[in-house]
């Protein structure tokens, strides 16, 4: 196209412009953001005219034969818009040729752009204060994890000399003692124990007693590792009156993994089974073989009869400090899950939660598998 039509035709690159093609007064072609303002479906304008198009608001129509713009408004099914309209007639045009290029612009056009603007940059403050506010989340997050390893390590100590003068007394080098006060001494290191494992998990949520520096694997068998934990936990057992049933495959006892953290982990899970599992009833342990990216592991879950985990707390229950809904009159800082969860990371597994139909909740994690004989 010559003459204005090609110095206009070089402006259709333009985002603001609205571009129509017409032959002998009848639309034959426009771009897609005009065809959107039309209602029309893709860029055929077949059946629109330009006598229909454009109304006049004052300024009268614009003219093909005039390539001066001219304001007036473009008719849409939702209403008029006021536009600016540039033509440009196109007298060498061959027979089937579009004749004229009309070049319209929105007269909001600037605002709109004015608006894009500031949208643009609020989305970019928006941002900027997200990142302003994950910072400061992080640094408080470290700075609560340095006071409670602060304060971890200021209570071990004491509590380290209390058991130490309760297993003096126990051992009677100072003195017999009565049953009570032997019931009481008893007493007295059973908690001590309890308070001594609180703040090994303080120190572990620190991130001070796992993590993959710390995890040291080895082939080992669950079955074993299961046994000794069972026998370990057997008086919370008898006290809820429950039994553990073991389903393990042959084929998926054996697996690479470091025995005091799996042990650690087993001990916690279990322990949550037996607590809300229901008294008389039984807490299944099962395992399989299973792969995933070509590499074989083994997966262990623990399965209680208890109300089971709400979905909306699936999925959060794994982080620190965060508690079921329906269990917020625990004693515990819902660490537990957590220390678990980091240290199957750091065998490169992973550990779920689901529901159980007919039983309660299953708690599963991975490890990689090791072959199945004997070492």
């Amino acid at each position: 196209m010559t003459g204005p039509a090609g110095h206009l035709l070089a402006l259709a690159t333009r985002t603001d412009l609205l571009i129509a093609f017409d032959r002998g007064g009848e639309i034959v072609w426009t771009n897609p953001r005009l065809a959107l303002l039309l209602e029309r479906d893709g860029a055929d304008g077949a059946g629109l005219y330009t006598e229909c198009l454009f109304e006049d608001t004052g300024a009268g129509l614009p003219d093909a034969a005039n390539d001066a713009s001219v304001s007036c408004a473009l008719r849409t099914p939702a209403g008029s818009v006021p536009v600016d309209v540039v033509a440009a007639f196109d007298a060498d045009a061959g027979p089937g040729e579009p004749e004229t290029l009309w070049l319209i612009r929105a007269q909001r056009g600037e605002s709109v752009r004015s608006e894009l603007h500031a949208m643009s940059n609020a989305l970019a403050d928006a941002r900027a204060e997200l990142a302003a506010l994950r910072q400061s989340l992080a640094d408080e997050i470290h700075e609560r994890e340095q006071l409670l390893s602060v304060v971890s390590h200021e209570l071990r100590t004491p509590v380290t000399v209390i058991r130490g003068y309760n297993n003096l007394l126990l051992s009677e080098q100072t003195g017999s003692l009565e049953a009570q006060q032997r019931d009481f001494l008893e007493h007295s290191n059973r908690s001590c124990e309890r308070l001594n494992r609180f703040i090994g998990d303080l120190l572990t949520a620190c991130g001070e007693a796992s993590g993959n520096g710390l995890v040291r694997l080895e082939k080992a068998s669950l079955e074993s590792l299961l046994v000794e934990v069972i026998a370990y936990l057997r008086p919370l057992l008898d006290e809820r009156d429950l039994c553990v049933e073991l389903h393990l495959d042959p084929e998926a006892t054996w697996a690479h993994f470091d025995p005091a953290r799996i042990e650690q982990v087993l001990t916690n899970l279990l322990s949550n089974a037996v607590r809300y599992s229901k008294p008389g009833t039984a807490v299944s342990v099962r395992s399989r073989s299973i792969a995933a990216a070509n590499h074989r592991f083994v997966e262990l879950a623990v399965v209680d009869t208890g109300p089971g985990v709400a979905s909306e707390d699936q999925r959060r229950i794994f982080e620190p400090y965060v508690r079921a809904a329906d269990d917020q009159s625990s004693s515990g800082l819902g660490l537990g899950l957590a220390i678990c969860k980091r240290i199957v990371d750091a065998h490169g597994g992973t550990i779920a939660v689901q529901d159980e139909p007919g039983w309660g909740s299953r708690f599963s994690f991975t490890l990689p598998a090791a072959d199945p004989e004997a070492v």
